[in-house]
């Protein structure tokens, strides 16, 4: 017969077996913090990746937007062009004024139209000469300005934004040259 006695582990072997098991659990839960924290920064770095792409997304949608609005309004401009050589044409041969009244009324709302989807005329008359933005096509000799002043503006330029859709068309002031003796 056995003695109930000897069944039962000593008391020193349970405890080195509990301390093993506790080091072991202890060792898991390290490790399994170490799990989670991996798997947070994963998810971080995830959210920050995709909310960079989200930007960079929003930003090419609206690159894409501004240039179909842009190619659409380019279009458009020709017709702003004839709208104002009626006016002027109808303004110098005398015609009716009630007719060019009208045609200045639609110019002025289409311009307002213009002005509400960001696109601004360029104001060239009196300033310096810039070639992002004008576009010279005749130059005059003038000593009663300073160089390189736009004095005439034979077709208007627009922007949509800081992007050019048209530069204006103008006529440049130049100092004449000193004559040689």
């Amino acid at each position: 017969m056995m003695d109930g006695d000897s069944m039962v582990a000593p008391a020193g072997e349970i405890l080195e077996e509990t301390a093993l098991a506790a080091d072991y659990l202890e060792e898991l839960v390290v490790q399994k913090d170490d799990e989670i924290a991996q798997l947070q920064e994963q998810i971080k770095r995830v959210a920050a990746e995709f909310e960079n792409f989200r930007r960079r997304q929003e930003s090419e949608q609206q690159r894409r937007l501004d240039q179909i609005k842009g190619d659409f309004f380019r279009e458009i401009l020709p017709i702003l062009d004839n709208l104002e050589r009626a006016i002027a044409a109808g303004r110098e041969a005398g015609g009716s004024e009630p007719l060019v009244q009208g045609v200045d009324l639609v110019l002025r709302n289409t311009l307002q139209i213009l002005e509400t989807q960001g696109i601004q005329p360029i104001h060239a008359l009196g300033q310096p000469f810039d070639p992002a933005l004008h576009e010279a096509v005749m130059v005059e000799e003038r000593s009663d300005l300073p160089d390189e002043t736009v004095v005439e503006e034979f077709l208007r330029g627009y922007q949509i934004g800081d992007r050019l859709l048209r530069a204006s068309m103008v006529k440049v002031a130049r100092h004449p040259a000193e004559s040689e003796i």
